[in-house]
């Protein structure tokens, strides 16, 4: 088993430069970030309103 992974391990390294290609999405990032701007857009809307509530009810 282990003389299998090297064996695979070298393989890659002679024909791939030994470089990890990963298929990740390089936008999961920036998807993120949106989510985190929209939930911070929707925090101070939501103060304001609890802020506004609470001037009429006072």
């Amino acid at each position: 088993m282990a003389s299998a992974l090297i064996k695979s391990r070298i393989h890659s390294v002679l024909h791939d430069g030994g470089a990890f290609k990963g298929n990740f999405s390089s936008s999961a990032h920036h998807d993120e970030a949106r989510e985190a701007a929209k939930w911070e857009k929707v925090t101070y809307v939501r103060i304001d309103v609890r802020y506004s509530y609470n001037l009429y009810y006072l």
